[in-house]
C-alpha cells in the first residue's frame, strides 16, 4: 500500500491550479470560403436585327444552362412586338427552307443551344416601334423548371 501524499503537498498543487491562468482561447476559425452562387441559364451574345415599325425583327443569342438540371425554353415575351414566337428553320427534301414555330426548345443541363440566322430564333413580328440600330429591346424567356430570364438586347443594323 502506498502512503497518501503529505497534505502540504496536496495543498500546493490544488493552490497553483487555481492560480493557473485559464487556457487562451483557440483563435476563432477562419472564415468557411463563400459559396458561389449557383449556376443558373444564361445567354450570351445577345442581338436583334434593325427593323421598321409594323415590321419583324429576329433576335439570336448563345443559350447557356449551367446548372446540372436539363431545362426548356417554353416562350419569349417583349412590350416591342405584338407577337413574339421562337422559330426554327427547316429545309424540305427539294431544298426549299422555311420556318416553323418551336414550341419548345430542350436545353441540356451544361450544355448549350445556339440560337443564331438560319437557325433557331426569337422572331418579334408586328413591332409595335422601329428597331434602329444602337436601341435596345427587352426580352423576357420563359423556362419549363419556373425561371425567366430577362436580356437586354442590342439592336444591331442588318448585316
Amino acid at each position: 500500500m502506498r502512503p497518501a501524499p503529505p497534505l502540504a503537498v496536496l495543498a500546493f498543487l490544488a493552490a497553483g491550479c487555481a492560480d493557473a491562468p485559464e487556457p487562451a482561447a483557440a483563435p476563432p476559425a477562419p472564415p468557411a470560403p463563400p459559396v458561389a452562387e449557383a449556376a443558373s441559364l444564361a445567354a450570351a451574345g445577345a442581338y436583334a436585327r434593325a427593323a421598321p415599325a409594323g415590321g419583324v425583327s429576329a433576335v439570336f443569342f448563345r443559350l447557356e444552362n449551367g446548372t446540372a438540371t436539363p431545362d426548356t425554353l417554353v416562350a419569349a415575351r417583349t412590350d416591342a412586338a405584338s407577337r413574339v414566337q421562337v422559330h426554327e428553320t427547316t429545309e424540305s427534301a427539294d431544298g426549299l427552307r422555311g420556318m416553323r414555330e418551336a414550341d419548345r426548345v430542350a436545353v441540356p443541363a451544361g450544355g448549350a443551344v445556339a440560337f443564331e440566322p438560319g437557325g433557331l430564333h426569337v422572331m418579334l413580328l408586328d413591332l409595335r416601334r422601329g428597331l434602329a440600330e444602337g436601341d435596345t429591346v427587352d426580352l423576357a424567356l420563359d423556362f419549363a423548371e419556373g425561371q425567366t430570364l430577362a436580356l437586354r438586347v442590342p439592336v444591331r443594323g442588318l448585316q
